[in-house]
């Protein structure tokens, strides 16, 4: 199962949703080396047995979550707003210092 990784609350908190955008719970991160996985909702019975924790850094406890779910932890960078036919805003999301596109493509089914 694929997992969206879209940081919150000030770079402590990541919100966990599956592809359909459900939330599956999240990670906390309490002190340095300390990040918890907090399986919530549908995902409480897909994460059973899972090692919650604490993981010495946020990549430790998406491994955790890759290798229990048997799929990809997908991390969000940048948020897409579009508004009428201006330019798209992006918005960095996180603790990312930039992103190198030459274009921007998006499909909407």
């Amino acid at each position: 199962m694929d997992v969206i990784v879209t940081p919150a609350e000030g770079g402590t908190v990541w919100q966990l949703t599956d592809l359909l955008g459900r939330s599956m719970g999240r990670i906390t991160a309490s002190a340095p080396r300390q990040f918890m996985i907090h399986p919530e909702g549908h995902a409480s019975e897909t994460m059973a047995g899972i090692q919650q924790g604490p993981h010495a850094s946020l990549d430790t406890a998406l491994a955790e979550i890759e290798r229990h779910t048997r799929g990809v932890c997908r991390r969000i960078l940048a948020k897409i707003s579009f508004s009428g036919a201006q330019r798209p805003t992006i918005q960095l999301v996180g603790r990312v210092s930039y992103i190198y596109c030459e274009k921007i493509y998006v499909f909407c089914g």
